[in-house]
């Protein structure tokens, strides 16, 4: 691994390759720095080298596997056949000796297309910080031909430089924040972390520079072409998304932030809202469920009239067959193999009923008991709830229809037959430990999945920033403010879209817990959850929620059902009552888990050269 001066000094005279029309580079690839930018096309084919390792996210991570869902509570990765699979980490195997040194590996296009690259996120992202400001540092010499088009570039550039930013910080907390390109000479002795605030303050203030006094960069992509380039509205995402994180326990644990975060994520909001960004409700019916599972299974075009007016930012390629098709039941894909990230017991009770009512007491969700010699998390029913053990998927929130499919649930094959699936113990889509195409939990995603999937698509777009996650995020700096009325208004229209009644008032502690609920269930199957969980505790906290994934047995009598929640990796025995397998647990949960580690390599060399300790708490 390169050390991070060598990162950002290193003369840069190779541009990518890919084609990204207008952005396409000469044939050979090759050309030197100090030419790059004497023309306007050698500079604007410098551009997509500061995109070309723009983290993928999805089915991206590492083997066709989304790694945050998986090391989150919502899921759990059945697929083990392969060095890079998160049960690796569930086993507590994960060390700074790693070649990859982050949690999760960055999606993006040169570690997909090795599968197994060694370029870690700390890595790829000062490479492209470095690619950043060398461009902010020689565009304005570049022979351009208008300056609204220089004014466009620079501005896009410094809100893409402020997403790496915003990465490496969600991900590292305290880093070092570079706005010039190092000399040759740089005194490697003084590098030093910037501070959790300094490094808020600079990508928030960053995006709020670009976004009032830069007239050329566009509110949202103008064209399908460019949809993936950085605009107004994923500046004002990224303000959002800091501030929260800014403000949470990991960040500032000893210091009370929301009323800043509260500002900076209602700026975001309503910035977003006056420039005709507003949520999906356009649900057509017929096959789709909701307007909720409408938007997440299509596919968003860009333009002065994009498909939706919600999606602020896409990943660059709709390429998520293995999360739409490789993940279901043995019924609708039998050429796959594949079960991968099935919902946990957890996910699914986290989904209120249709009138409003909560499933778990979510003040204290579980009881953990041992039974039969295994850790099992009892449920802790809400007081009143019209939810029905023996009818647990009944009247549920329209969300759980479109995210989880469940035993009984109606779905259509791949040559468009419909079908019914069982996952009841003996049946063909049932739990079975050991075969990757098989639950393990008795829930197959559904998430991501269009109606009408055939073999060749169509394949929905990745959302990385929707308008729904600045409604919740503004919700949540709210509450922690003190701000309960302003939290369940923010709520509201996230309710409303899937017609259910808002979050129950109450004091700011229970407020906090609906509205955190609130975020699992609308940002299921995304990679919100995983960081949520990291970010709301500090590190010598453990993460408790992950370490006990829990699943649901169905057993089968003629015309009756019996439910038997299960530990993941236990069977269920109908004849003594009794559980019996190997309990399978995350050992991942640890408070240090909650920020990447730096390398082995990279941590001893920082400090034996600054003489301060880089690594991150409990690595």
């Amino acid at each position: 691994m390169r050390t991070i001066y060598n990162i950002l000094t290193v003369a840069l005279v190779c541009l990518c390759v890919s084609c990204e029309s207008w952005l396409d580079v000469a044939p050979d690839g090759q050309i030197k720095q100090e030419d790059i930018f004497l023309s306007e096309l050698t500079t604007e084919q410098y551009i997509n080298s500061c995109y070309y390792e723009f983290p993928q996210y999805a089915d991206k991570y590492g083997w066709v596997s989304n790694h945050p869902i998986a090391l989150s509570d919502d899921a759990y990765e059945t697929n083990n056949h392969y060095n890079n699979s998160p049960v690796k980490i569930y086993g507590g195997l994960k060390s700074t000796r790693d070649a990859d040194n982050a949690l999760i590996r960055v999606g993006n296009e040169i570690t997909h297309g090795t599968m197994y690259g060694v370029a870690s996120s700390w890595d790829l992202y000062y490479q492209n910080i470095r690619r950043c400001n060398t461009f902010l540092e020689n565009v304005d010499a570049a022979p351009l031909r208008d300056e609204a088009l220089r004014e466009r570039y620079k501005g896009e550039i410094r809100i893409l430089r402020a997403y790496y930013y915003m990465e490496l910080f969600t991900c590292f907390r305290e880093i070092p924040i570079f706005k010039n390109t190092l000399p040759d000479d740089f005194d490697q002795s003084t590098l030093q972390k910037s501070s959790v605030q300094e490094v808020a303050e600079f990508i928030i203030g960053e995006c709020e520079d670009v976004i009032g006094n830069n007239a050329s960069l566009p509110w949202r992509a103008t064209s399908q072409g460019e949809k993936w380039r950085m605009t107004k509205g994923i500046a004002s995402a990224i303000k959002s998304r800091v501030a929260l994180f800014y403000a949470s326990p990991l960040f500032s644990p000893n210091q009370d932030n929301w009323e800043y975060a509260k500002k900076v994520t209602k700026e975001s909001l309503d910035e977003l809202l006056s420039n005709n960004y507003h949520l999906y409700t356009n649900w057509k019916g017929g096959n789709y469920t909701s307007a909720y599972q409408e938007y997440y299974t299509s596919t968003y075009t860009a333009g002065n009239t994009p498909s939706d007016f919600e999606t602020i930012l896409v990943s660059k390629y709709d390429a998520l067959g293995w999360n739409a098709r490789g993940q279901m039941p043995p019924q609708v894909s039998p050429n796959y193999g594949r079960a991968g990230l099935c919902p946990t017991q957890q996910l699914v009770d986290a989904y209120p009923m249709a009138n409003g009512d909560y499933v778990l007491d979510l003040n204290n969700p579980y009881r953990t008991r041992t039974v039969d010699g295994y850790v099992v998390l009892e449920p802790n029913y809400a007081q009143g709830s019209s939810y029905d053990p023996e009818n647990p998927y009944s009247g549920r929130d329209p969300r759980f229809y479109a995210t989880i499919i469940y035993n009984g649930a109606g779905l259509r094959q791949e040559n468009g037959s419909p079908v019914t699936i069982d996952i009841y113990a003996g049946a063909s889509s049932a739990i079975s430990y050991g075969i990757v195409g098989r639950t393990y939990t008795g829930y197959y995603q559904r998430k991501w999945r269009h109606p009408e999937f055939t073999a060749s698509g169509p394949n929905p777009s990745w959302r990385i920033f929707t308008l729904a996650e600045l409604y919740l995020n503004y919700a949540e700096a709210a509450v922690e403010s003190g701000d309960v009325s302003e939290a369940l208004n923010a709520v509201e229209p996230i309710r409303s879209r899937v017609g259910m009644v808002n979050i129950p008032g109450g004091t700011k502690d229970q407020v906090r817990l609906y509205v955190r609920n609130e975020r699992r269930i609308e940002f299921a199957y995304m990679d919100i959850r995983y960081m949520d969980l990291r970010r709301w505790g500090t590190t010598d906290q453990p993460m408790s929620e992950i370490r006990y994934p829990m699943g649901m047995w169905i057993e089968k009598d003629g015309d009756n059902w019996s439910y038997h929640r299960v530990p993941v990796g236990v069977v269920y025995n109908k004849l003594s009552g009794r559980m019996t397998g190997t309990q399978l647990v995350k050992l991942c949960d640890d408070g240090k888990y909650r920020l990447h580690p730096l390398s082995l390599e990279e941590s001893n060399r920082l400090k034996e050269r600054t003489g301060v300790n880089w690594q991150n708490p409990g690595w």
